[in-house]
């Protein structure tokens, strides 16, 4: 967390509502077809690329029998009520994930169809699994340590941006960049500013 993030729960001021971040909002529509031809191994004409981005979302909720035209949230940070909204947390965890996503589609259909979805802005919820395709996208897990220090000083520029890096996806690299700041005994912290 960024140590310049405000109070997140003063970005959704009705409490009846959940705050969410919609997946991919961290990225801009060029960002976005980057992204897609990474994550598939496929050039797509930048006509399509909108409807490219359109179709994997669509295609990640029909994996888990969620029906089109709802948007994926990603359920990593919340702003909730738990008095409010543990319903719909008991619901959703009752179906069954049939995909690595969890209990995520579930979540953001229940959400979207209760009428209880709040955007919030993407920087409280920026996906470093999405930043490593983007700048780092050949890394390996056994990448070699000026890799690693590269990706680590690219974490914390991109912490400069955001509030809140979430490492879903990316549990490994969490765990070195802890391990380097329990060595260090300083906390991983944002680049400063240029």
């Amino acid at each position: 967390m960024s140590p310049a993030a405000p109070d997140i729960t003063q970005s959704c001021p009705d409490p009846r509502l959940v705050g969410v971040c919609v997946s991919g909002d961290q990225m801009s529509e060029a960002d976005k077809h980057i992204y897609f031809e990474r994550l598939y191994n496929m050039q797509v004409d930048p006509n399509q690329a909108g409807r490219a981005w359109e179709m994997h979302e669509s295609n990640r909720m029909a994996e888990d029998g969620i029906p089109a035209g709802v948007p994926m949230l990603n359920t990593g940070v919340l702003v909730l009520a738990p008095r409010l909204h543990n319903q719909v947390f008991l619901d959703t965890y009752a179906m069954e994930g049939l995909t690595r996503l969890y209990e995520q589609p579930h979540l953001s259909h229940e959400l979207f169809r209760r009428g209880l979805v709040h955007r919030i802005s993407a920087r409280f919820n920026w996906i470093v699994q999405e930043i490593l395709t983007l700048h780092f996208p050949n890394t390996t897990t056994a990448a070699d340590p000026k890799e690693l220090a590269a990706i680590v000083d690219h974490m914390r520029k991109e912490l400069g941006k955001c509030y809140f890096l979430h490492f879903a996806g990316s549990m490994n690299l969490m765990r070195y960049m802890a391990g380097l700041a329990q060595q260090s005994g300083q906390a991983f912290a944002p680049a400063a500013a240029a």
